[in-house]
């Protein structure tokens, strides 16, 4: 049986009328319409989250969200949320405080609308902690930071802007600062002995002969240019003290420029195709692809309802606790406003750019037109594909994700993610507001895991070596 709203029937009254009037009015076509209107609807009621199974104590949400949860034929799921999970779930039920489990998958839309009923106990999927969201459930400890961010299509020349970012990056990772002090304390011991070392030198004839401010000069440069590698073992000290001095000197200048080379090749490399970063007030002006009905989805409909101008301060207002979000004039996730309610393209306002118009909402791609700013993707995946199809100028979405799936093969490095983010994104796991006793559990094993200094590297394992801060 088809749903049909009072709009709907409002519109098309003369389709349910009977006899043949009621089609004449309308017109075939606008009926067709109104019945395939109706049949979208009905199958829409039926892509709800499935009910779990009657046995079932913890219905877990989950959804394809790549390296959080992946599904293949021979590991089934798996990814960095899964086994997390696997791990939480195998300790809370031989405390004798969780039952059966079954898993749950539907999208991200639905999960939020069967948390907020109780259909789900737990989604462990990819799931921003927002103040909108925890009006309706609850959420877990948060157990990952990750921030939205741009994915561009990259270039075929090197950025030599971002090389320079990479080694700034580089040289500030913990420990290498103090690595560079101590390298220029010994190098201080260094020019020492050389000027002790000096008159075995076979030039120092020359070199007694020169200013006094030249002389003192001397034993630096000759230090220098073999600490850093520049001038390997030579032949120049005559005594087997300055020799021994010599080699040292030598040993270390090429292990440093080994180092330092290695460094900037990374850097040069890794530079290659990268495009010009993304700013605030750029996103306005392109044509993106979002993952839809997510916090993604709402901050670049945000940044489409009020075009950018000036600073991007001007678009952050300050919030409790001195942390800086923007400022959303309208919420247009399912499942994130206290009505549920979604903005259709119907109800959004056109707005003019120059000799067009188009619509600041984000648009599923058959239902968009060429002015369309912002479309909608079943999954980041899919995102990545329009991205690399040449059908959109950016994907706006989560950096964790994006970042994993621009590494995967089937983009074969065409992809680049900013490293920058516009915006953080807290993870946790949404809990069902009747179960708080799981809530606590849960909480009590993550916190426990978070703690072990083995979760760096498992974190690492999934998302990356630049996925997790020294913090």
């Amino acid at each position: 049986m088809l749903y049909w709203s009072r709009s709907a029937k409002r519109r098309y009254r003369g389709c349910f009328r009977g006899g043949n009037s009621g089609l004449l009015r309308l017109g075939w076509v606008q009926c067709v319409v109104a019945l395939l209107l109706g049949c979208g609807l009905s199958l829409s009621a039926l892509a709800a989250c499935p009910q779990p199974s009657p046995e079932t104590d913890v219905a877990v949400g989950i959804r394809e969200a790549p390296p959080f949860i992946a599904h293949d034929d021979i590991r089934g799921q798996r990814g960095f949320a899964v086994e997390l999970w696997k791990s939480i779930e195998s300790d809370l039920q031989q405390q004798g405080e969780l039952g059966q489990t079954e898993w749950i998958r539907c999208s991200l839309s639905d999960q939020l609308v069967a948390l907020r009923s109780g259909q789900l106990d737990v989604v462990i999927s990819p799931l921003t902690i927002t103040a909108e969201r925890q009006e309706h459930f609850p959420f877990t400890h948060q157990y990952l930071g990750s921030g939205i961010t741009v994915a561009q299509n990259s270039g075929n020349v090197i950025n030599f802007g971002y090389a320079t970012n990479i080694l700034v990056d580089t040289v500030m990772q913990p420990g290498v600062p103090g690595a560079i002090f101590l390298f220029l304390l010994v190098n201080l011991v260094f020019i020492g002995l050389v000027s002790w070392t000096i008159k075995h030198h076979v030039d120092f004839e020359v070199i007694g002969k020169e200013p006094l401010l030249l002389r003192w000069a001397r034993p630096v440069v000759e230090t220098v240019v073999r600490t850093t590698g520049l001038y390997g073992m030579s032949s120049e000290f005559r005594s087997t003290t300055a020799k021994t001095l010599d080699a040292i000197m030598a040993v270390i200048g090429t292990i440093l420029s080994a180092t330092i080379f290695g460094v900037l090749t990374a850097a040069l490399i890794g530079s290659i195709g990268v495009t010009r970063d993304v700013s605030i007030t750029d996103i306005p002006e392109l044509k993106v692809a979002t993952l839809a009905n997510s916090t993604s989805q709402a901050f670049v409909e945000s940044m489409h309802q009020k075009p950018v101008s000036g600073s991007p301060g001007e678009l952050f207002a300050a919030q409790s606790g001195g942390e800086t979000t923007p400022t959303f004039g309208r919420r247009a996730m399912r499942g994130s406003s206290s009505d549920n309610a979604t903005v259709t393209p119907a109800q959004e306002p056109e707005v003019q750019r120059g000799d067009e118009k188009w619509s600041p909402g984000c648009h599923r791609p058959g239902a968009a037109n060429s002015e369309a700013r912002c479309l909608q993707a079943n999954s980041w995946f899919d995102a990545m594909r329009m991205l690399d199809r040449g059908e959109v100028d950016a994907v706006v979405g989560d950096w964790a994700q994006l970042s994993y799936l621009a590494r995967l093969p089937v983009f074969d490095q065409r992809i680049h993610v900013q490293s920058a983010a516009f915006k953080s994104e807290p993870y946790g796991w949404g809990i069902n507001p009747q179960r708080p006793e799981l809530l606590y559990a849960i909480n009590r094993e993550l916190i426990e895991r978070i703690r072990n200094p083995q979760w760096r590297y498992f974190v690492q394992e999934y998302l990356g070596t630049g996925s997790i801060g020294s913090n």
